[in-house]
């Protein structure tokens, strides 16, 4: 699997540093927002704080602000977050390429819901997942929040899991994406989502700002044949 990988990467120009073992790429990247001197970390599709629990069980001591849009998540979030002064949760909203209001498509599995629609490979790849509401919340670009929060000269790391729509978010950061150092995206090998920009899109657009790849991961795979759908990428600024 990681010569394959490596080869297919090879096309498109991009090396790899690492291919993570064990599905763990914590370590990886505990070791790069050390190396890099990471002041915080932007937790972007957050759900109940997931990632976010397991920065701080592996070490991680400086401040996170987390993004959660879907309402009854949000509130779990803010309570998982009480007793973290360093874990901020920004006012409930989604992240994009525009500021303005937006629709969620909310599922019966809420790491599911998605500002864009299953696809018909969603759908028979996780059958119990299914779109039940629409919720609309505030949209705003990750610049907008940066000036607002006035963390316009510190360095970042970002983490985005939010179901196909991580391209829009990255477009929404172009004025201060220089200071993002460290990338932890989430990323679709097939159309799990309608118009989902896919893996080698991300890796095209990222390269072109100055990334490249430090370690893959394994993750949402079919149930049927457990072929890969999508993978998390460390993507680490080569300066």
């Amino acid at each position: 699997m990681k010569k394959i990988i490596k080869n297919i990467l090879k096309n498109f120009d991009y090396r790899l540093i690492k291919i993570s073992k064990n599905n763990n790429s914590f370590d990886i990247l505990l070791n790069l927002l050390i190396k890099k001197k990471i002041q915080f970390t932007f937790d972007i599709g957050a759900n109940n704080g997931q990632f976010s629990k397991k920065l701080r069980d592996y070490g991680y001591l400086d401040k996170i602000v987390s993004f959660e849009p879907l309402s009854e998540e949000y509130e779990v979030l803010k309570k998982n977050s009480l007793n973290d002064n360093k874990w901020e949760i920004y006012s409930k909203c989604a992240l994009g390429n525009f500021d303005g209001n937006i629709n969620i498509n909310v599922s019966t599995y809420s790491p599911s819901s998605s500002i864009l629609n299953f696809s018909k490979i969603h759908q028979e790849a996780k059958p119990e997942a299914k779109m039940v509401k629409k919720e609309t919340c505030p949209i705003y670009k990750l610049d907008t929040v940066i000036n607002e929060l006035k963390l316009q000269d510190a360095n970042y790391c970002m983490k985005i899991d939010t179901q196909g729509y991580e391209k829009f978010i990255i477009e929404g950061a172009k004025e201060y994406l220089k200071n993002c150092k460290i990338l932890y995206c989430e990323v679709s090998l097939k159309e799990v989502y309608n118009s989902a920009p896919l893996w080698f899109e991300i890796i095209d657009i990222l390269k072109s700002q100055g990334f490249e790849i430090a370690s893959i991961e394994n993750g949402f795979t079919e149930k049927l044949n457990n072929n890969l759908l999508q993978a998390d990428i460390i993507f680490v600024r080569n300066d």
